[in-house]
């Protein structure tokens, strides 16, 4: 069976009757009588019935709200506790005493088995009754209801009750007997010390159960209070910031909530705002702040209700509406000098209430008309965009609001107020505005009040009508009822603005240094020139004219006040006179003059002879010795733009080189070499006698500029013997391409009276030296590798464009490269091998080395034919003697 609470009975429980539950119980022998009672699961449930029963008092309980039947026995009754629990049902209706101290107490429950299951546990049961009663604690718990069906057995008329049986003749004798009560006065309706009680003779009883499930179906109901709208200015809200801004609004701000919103969800129950069959609870349990930036807008709060099986969610919405209230101070006309400021102006904002005010400043300048000079119109809108519709023209503040015919004599002060807009001049009056827009202007007294409908304001005047009541001290242009609402104002100030000041130009004398070697053209340099010109009345307004060396460049001067720059100026060496001329709006004027210097900064790139040899001449000490001038090492002429001062040269490693400080001298024109740099046991060739010394040749031009190339001296003794070294014939030479380029790695072999093997070094030069005199030498050059070593697809176009005749290869020596096959002419073959050789199908060329070598002395006998006479690929020595020196051979790279 299932149970829904109805709310019907008290504090919402329901109401069951022993009716209720009766299927159609009977007896044969008569009418019977319907008693109920229930069980109870927890003692919760039990405290709840014990205040539903006695109406919510506890105290007429004393200690017998819970009991057992051992409780009974030992605290109470002193008699057995199964007898009791046998005739429980006698206190149904019934009071009692508690150990005779004559204090009334009323059963509630009882703890006994449940019927049918004597060998069950003990359970607390109600009192036997008319009805039970389903409480809220109940829902959903299954609840053991006992339906007692009692006949009338002792024929009294009245179904489950008692009646005494003594005065009946034998039957009350027989019960006196069996019962074996001793006398008249224990005959009453107290307990007795007998079993069963004396003298009572029951209705007969039967008992049926059933577990009924308590369901409840009415969820609780709320009407909370709504509340009543407050101004965004409203000191609990107005700095504080949007609630939705914490993680749990709800506990960040619960007293400020339970103060907004009428009390908390504990004091809106408990104020019956939520009404519900049993008991409920309530929390919050979110905040929606959906003010906007000016504050204005709303706040809800939800709060949940719940009596356990039902939860629903209530809000109330607090509305937040606008409040205008703030001031603003327009500035008076100004006039002076420009650098006195006379450009700086306050404008003054108090955001009183719930306002966002936002200036914009814009200034027309126009041309004096008087004797300063220039005007500006200087106009302030304020936009407030908490009241602002959004498309409403500016309220225009008159310049004379104080109508004295004087316009902008004095500071205008706006007055924003709920309702209404007000406009007051800085003046003297008690009740004016003070005229310190710049400091910190405070209310006057405001003993008259706000201005209203009376049209008193801060002045001590009263307007007459429509005309002002003109006195020495006029009254403001207020308008009646003027509720402006717009939130957009305009007020416009002039300023006159004096300068007699001149724009200051501020340069500086340049240094700049040319690395160009354009001598034609000077060695220019392309440089831009910065200056400044700064002037703070007139910025924007300055004009300057430019003349470099006399001619005039203000096409070239970009920039804007202070920074300019004369831009991309081609100046060549020496000093350049630059004039800057400056004026600014008020027509003052400044010149300044300055210099740019052009230095010579790049140093002389000297053109060294690749090595030299010397022969050691007596020194009148029997030794020998020779000078080697710088002058020697020339190979050509340098161009400088401060043109050659002169050279000097230094053995290489002379420590005196890698001072800091080092500068080459012109006097430092030349070095001796000795027998010491000719032995090697001295540090002389290690490849034999002979001394190599390296040396650097310094160039040094007018502008000190200086720069070096090193090459070295190759020290000889072959005609004297004067460092006694037996063997002093010596055959060195230098292998070069066709542009002097020094060929490294060439295998040299020597052949002849002796038979030697040598490498040329770094700088292509190679040396046999103790070789006997008068003998015939031959020196034969050879180095076939690196095939591809500056080989390219560029050569194959080249050797192309020779072959159809549209750019014949001029060089003797690029034609002995181009005959790639050595077929002595240059073919389509030659293509093809060497694009086998670029495309890596061969590694080498088949009938050629990779390099070639020709005498260099040697004159081709036509140019455009070089095998014409074959190619002299050797140097041959006759009596080593006569070409005992330096001897060269050119050579090419066949490709």
């Amino acid at each position: 069976m299932n149970v829904s609470l109805s709310g019907t009975a008290i504090d919402g429980s329901t109401r069951i009757y022993a009716e209720d539950i009766d299927e159609g119980s009977y007896d044969d022998c008569g009418p019977i009588a319907l008693k109920t009672r229930r069980t109870f699961a927890d003692t919760l449930c039990a405290d709840a019935y014990v205040a539903l029963v006695t109406e919510g008092s506890h105290d007429e309980l004393s200690d017998l709200t819970f009991f057992t039947a051992f409780e009974l026995e030992t605290f109470y009754f002193n008699y057995p506790w199964e007898a009791y629990n046998q005739y429980y049902h006698e206190f149904v209706d019934g009071w009692f005493t508690v150990n005779g101290d004559g204090d009334p107490v009323r059963a509630i429950f009882t703890s006994e088995k449940k019927a049918g299951n004597s060998a069950g546990g003990y359970h607390l049961f109600s009192i036997l009754g008319d009805y039970v009663d389903i409480l809220c604690c109940d829902v959903q718990d299954k609840v053991v209801l006992e339906l007692w069906v009692f006949d009338d057995a002792n024929m009294n008329g009245v179904p489950g009750d008692f009646d005494y049986v003594w005065g009946r003749g034998d039957l009350d004798n027989w019960l006196w007997d069996y019962y074996g009560c001793y006398n008249e006065e224990v005959k009453s309706d107290y307990f007795y010390p007998c079993l069963p009680e004396c003298g009572k003779m029951w209705d007969n009883h039967n008992i049926c159960w059933l577990e009924v499930l308590v369901e409840d179906k009415v969820p609780p109901v709320c009407k909370l209070p709504q509340p009543e709208e407050i101004y965004c200015n409203d000191p609990r809200i107005q700095y504080l910031n949007n609630l939705n801004d914490v993680e749990d609004p709800c506990v960040e701000y619960a007293d400020l909530l339970d103060e907004l919103f009428g009390g908390s969800a504990e004091d809106l129950i408990e104020g019956g705002y939520v009404l519900d069959n049993c008991v409920v609870t309530g929390e919050c349990v979110s905040v929606d702040d959906d003010r906007d930036e000016c504050g204005v807008g709303y706040i809800t709060r939800c709060l949940e209700f719940t009596d356990g099986q039902f939860t629903i969610e209530c809000c109330q919405t607090l509305w937040v509406t606008e409040h205008h209230e703030y001031i603003i101070g327009f500035p008076a006309d100004k006039e002076g000098e420009c650098r006195d400021n006379i450009l700086d102006t306050c404008i003054y904002i108090n955001e009183i209430g719930c306002d966002l005010l936002a200036i914009k400043v814009k200034d027309e300048k126009f041309t004096a008309t008087g004797d300063e000079c220039y005007k500006i119109f200087r106009t302030f809108e304020v936009l407030n965009w908490c009241e602002y519709d959004g498309q409403s023209a500016p309220v225009v503040i008159g310049r004379d609001v104080d109508g004295d015919g004087v316009p902008g004599d004095e500071d205008v002060w706006l007055i924003r107020r709920p309702g209404n807009t007000y406009i007051d001049r800085a003046g003297t009056s008690s009740k004016n505005w003070t005229q310190d827009l710049c400091g910190n202007p405070t209310l006057p007294s405001e003993t008259d009040g706000i201005p209203s409908t009376s049209r008193r304001f801060w002045d001590d005047k009263v307007r007459s009508g429509n005309a002002l009541d003109i006195n020495t001290n006029p009254i403001i242009d207020v308008t009646e009822n003027n509720n402006w609402g717009r939130g957009y104002w305009q007020y416009t100030q002039l300023l006159k603005v004096y300068d007699d000041t001149a724009p200051i130009i501020t340069v500086e004398d340049i240094d700049t240094c040319s690395y160009s070697s354009d001598i034609a053209k000077n060695c220019p340099v392309t440089i831009d020139i910065p200056f400044t010109v700064v002037d703070d009345c007139t910025p924007n307004d300055v004009f300057v004219k430019v003349f470099v060396d006399g001619v005039e460049r203000t096409s070239k001067v970009t920039g804007t006040a202070p920074n300019f720059v004369i831009e991309d100026q081609v100046l060549g060496l020496g000093a350049h006179l630059i004039e800057v001329h400056a004026k600014d709006g008020c027509a003052n004027g400044d010149i300044k003059t300055f210099k740019v210097t052009v230095l010579d900064c790049k140093a002389p790139a000297p053109i060294c002879i690749n090595g030299l040899s010397i022969e050691l001449m007596p020194d009148g000490a029997g030794s020998g010795m020779n000078v080697v001038w710088a002058s020697d090492f020339i190979a050509s002429e340098i161009d400088d733009c401060s043109g050659i001062k002169g050279y000097a040269i230094y053995r290489s490693d002379d420590t005196t080189l890698a001072d800091a400080g080092f500068i080459p001298d012109v006097e430092h024109s030349s070095i001796a070499v000795t027998c010491a740099d000719f032995n090697p046991s001295n540090g002389g060739n290690p490849n034999g006698v002979g001394g190599t010394v390296l040396v650097r040749l310094y160039a040094i031009d007018e502008a000190g500029n200086f720069d070096f190339c090193e090459t070295y001296v190759l020290v000889q003794d072959n005609m004297f013997n004067l460092c006694g070294v037996a063997g002093p014939g010596t055959i060195a030479g230098l292998i070069t391409t066709e542009e002097n380029g020094p060929v490294e790695g060439v295998t040299v072999q020597l052949s002849g009276q002796a038979s030697q093997v040598n490498t040329t070094n770094l700088q292509g030069s190679y040396a046999f030296t103790n070789l006997q005199l008068g003998y015939d030498y031959s020196i034969t050059p050879v180095k076939d590798n690196g095939y591809l070593n500056g080989v390219s697809t560029f050569d194959l176009v080249l050797i192309s464009k020779h072959i159809l005749g549209v750019q014949p290869i001029a060089s003797p020596y690029k034609l002995i490269a181009a005959d790639v096959n050595n077929s002595k002419n240059i073919s389509i073959l030659d293509l093809i091998a060497l694009r086998k050789l670029i495309l890596s199908v061969d590694t080498e060329f088949a009938n050629n080395t990779s390099w070639r070598f020709v005498d260099a002395s040697y004159s081709f006998p036509v140019p455009t034919n070089p095998w014409s006479q074959g190619l002299p690929g050797s140097e041959e020595h006759q009596r080593l003697g006569r070409c005992d020196q330096q001897c060269e051979l050119r050579s090419s790279e066949s490709g």
